[in-house]
């Protein structure tokens, strides 16, 4: 298949397997109604079987798939979507999501989330351009940020899965290597005099 005829998808495939990652690619049909590309994230290497897996789509091709119209002048929405591969007892999620909150304010980009239902932690990034045609380089420099995330905090969310850790040690551990989480400012930056 040309790079002409390629889906997007398969035309990024390419560069993450030259930086190593496993790539897998699953056409509409494959494996559901829209095209997917799966990629093994390289976390940690002493434990390869922590699969650390991002799955990357097009939210447009998800909404066309479930029957919703698009207009064709509307962004289109690539979703780069990872659940750590750590499961959260019922116990665990309220601290799961206090150190969601304050890594996020460390992220360059992406986000960390909670889904309660599913006993699961999982980053989140999505980048609206004008075209499915995303710039590799742009896509690589979204999963590294994101390979980043998940060894600098992963090890963290582990911990709290396991409930061997808590987000005041977290705090703790970060404050003493001279580091501080950002404040957000204050409401009253906002209220009318």
């Amino acid at each position: 298949m040309t790079e002409q005829t390629q889906s997007p998808l398969a035309i990024l495939a390419g560069p993450l397997e030259d930086l190593e990652y496993y790539v897998d690619l699953k056409p509409v049909q494959e494996d559901g109604l829209y095209e997917r590309l799966y990629l093994t994230l390289d976390v940690d290497e002493e434990r390869p079987e922590l699969e650390y897996g991002l799955e990357i789509y097009f939210i447009n091709d998800v909404m066309e798939a479930f029957g919703s119209d698009t207009d064709a002048e509307e962004a289109v929405i690539t979703q780069f979507m990872l659940i750590l591969p750590f499961s959260f007892p019922a116990e665990t999620l309220l601290e799961a999501m206090r150190l969601c909150n304050y890594v996020n304010r460390l992220l360059p980009l992406g986000a960390f989330g909670v889904s309660e239902e599913d006993g699961a932690v999982f980053l989140r990034y999505c980048l609206a351009s004008d075209s499915r045609a995303v710039p590799e380089s742009v896509v690589i420099e979204v999963v590294q940020a994101l390979e980043f995330a998940c060894r600098e905090y992963g090890p963290h969310f582990e911990k709290i899965s396991q409930g061997q850790s808590a987000v005041k040690e977290f705090l703790g551990r970060f404050e003493e290597s001279g580091h501080q989480i950002p404040s957000v400012g204050s409401p009253e930056l906002f209220r009318a005099s």
